[in-house]
């Protein structure tokens, strides 16, 4: 009978702490999963931001810098500031170009590229723009040679058309962050760039002005200001004109 007993409680045994060391077991291998988890994910969102700040740096920042450089040069006489800026406009535009690749092989190697997103589809047609830019820089013609008007045309065009695209691609590049992310607020990064947005709007809309702002509190031989006051003392109304003459008719 003991050994039946004993046989009964080593098997009872046996059974409750089989799980409890199969579970100790398997334990170890989770948490390395769980660690390799958390370090791909890591690794992932490290380099969204790489992708994300080459990509500001180059064409929500670098390139709207090096378009207000070469709108300089229409105000620019001194033939030497004008060489400083256009090569500062070279220089500047090649370097955008550079991060722009870093950031698109980045891109490439690291993410999935579905184009099933508004930011993927609007960044490969920013990169075809870009590549058409760059072509044309390379093909730009002398200022009086033939077809010039055609090429500045589509130099402009295509340049305000990129800078306005750039700026669209980081928006939806910061609500794709935070979709993927759902914890990582982006507010801060969306105000920040908001506001540079609206400082190179407002320098590029001042560069139009500036001349013009410039010459307010000058006064130009044969170009005086014209008071209201001085306009109606050598232009009577004519009504006013009209009712002098009733008055001196009723009085004939």
């Amino acid at each position: 009978m003991e050994p039946f007993l004993k046989t009964i409680l080593v098997f009872s045994f046996l059974l409750l702490a089989l799980p409890e060391l199969a579970m100790s077991a398997r334990e170890p291998t989770k948490l390395a999963g769980d660690q390799q988890n958390v370090h791909e994910m890591s690794k992932h969102l490290r380099q969204m931001r790489i992708h994300g700040f080459l990509l500001w740096a180059s064409m929500g920042f670098l390139m709207p810098v090096a378009v207000l450089a070469i709108r300089m040069s229409s105000h620019v006489q001194c033939g030497k500031t004008l060489r400083m800026l256009f090569y500062s406009h070279v220089i500047v535009q090649m370097v955008a170009i550079f991060l722009a690749i870093a950031g698109a092989v980045l891109a490439v190697e690291s993410f999935e590229n579905a184009f099933n997103n508004a930011h993927q589809r609007v960044g490969l047609a920013l990169y075809a723009l870009m590549l058409l830019q760059l072509l044309l820089g390379f093909c730009r013609t002398h200022r009086r040679g033939r077809g010039r008007m055609i090429w500045y045309f589509l130099h402009w065009f295509s340049g305000t058309g990129l800078c306005i695209m750039a700026i669209v691609t980081v928006y939806l590049g910061l609500h794709a962050y935070h979709a993927k992310t759902q914890e990582e607020s982006t507010r801060i990064w969306t105000i920040l760039f908001t506001a540079e947005v609206s400082v190179v709007g407002f320098v590029y809309l001042l560069q139009d002005r500036w001349d013009y702002v410039m010459k307010q509190g000058t006064t130009i031989p044969g170009h005086e200001q014209i008071t209201p006051a001085d306009h109606l003392a050598t232009h009577p109304p004519r009504i006013a004109m009209k009712v002098v003459g009733d008055v001196r008719n009723g009085a004939a």
